[in-house]
């Protein structure tokens, strides 16, 4: 296990960069769409549809990270919000902000899962706090992200903006590729096996009882 200060700080870091740079674009994709003259339900569909795929990976997302490991998920996720972000730079109507939207929401379902997962095995004594200072590190890149958004919009424009957003986002995707894995994978389970053992599960009276 590779568990040291280092690999703290990188996964802290990333963290904090996703969910800024998340943030970001979940603000600046609906008031871009308000910018072109899309009707309020334009609007709602740009932000609501994409979360049908955050259903389903957040389902398989555990499976993926199991199979491959964290560090493999996190740097799809990252890659991801490039993608989204570089969509957002070319985006002159609703299917290119919507392929931006999509992109950003199925990084958002691939992040949560080997994140925790990663922070819970960097300490086997204090778990709990590795999952508070990763939470830490969400929210405030969320704070400071949702709170960006609009400002740097405002007062920079569009265009230099998501430029911005692009180049904080390759930053994010950098620190990833770096990530190394905490702790080596047992080998021999296909991620359709461990789809099936996750899906047992909700056929158990205590998973529906935390639910």
């Amino acid at each position: 296990m590779n568990s040291g200060r280092p690999v703290r700080g990188m996964l802290f870091l990333g963290a904090l960069l996703w969910n800024m740079c998340n943030g970001m674009l979940f603000v600046l994709t609906p008031l871009f769409g308000v910018t072109l003259g899309f009707s309020v339900l334009d609007i709602g569909s740009l932000v609501g549809l994409p979360y049908l795929v955050t259903i389903v990976m957040r389902f398989v997302g555990g499976a993926f990270a199991d199979r491959y490991g964290e560090h493999r998920m996190l740097q799809a996720c990252y890659s991801l919000n490039v993608l989204a972000a570089v969509a957002l730079c070319m985006a002159s109507g609703f299917m290119s902000l919507m392929l931006s939207s999509g992109l950003a929401n199925l990084s958002r379902s691939m992040f949560w899962v080997p994140a925790q997962s990663m922070a819970s095995q960097l300490s086997v004594r204090n778990p709990g706090k590795m999952l508070g200072q990763l939470s830490a590190a969400n929210y405030t890149g969320q704070l400071l992200g949702l709170s960006l958004g609009g400002i740097l919009a405002s007062s920079l424009g569009y265009a230099p903006t998501f430029a911005l957003v692009a180049s904080a986002c390759v930053v994010c995707m950098l620190l990833g590729f770096v990530l190394p894995a905490v702790q080596r994978k047992r080998g021999g389970r296909t991620v359709w096996k461990i789809t099936l053992e996750m899906s047992q599960r909700l056929t158990e009276r205590r998973t529906w009882l935390l639910l």
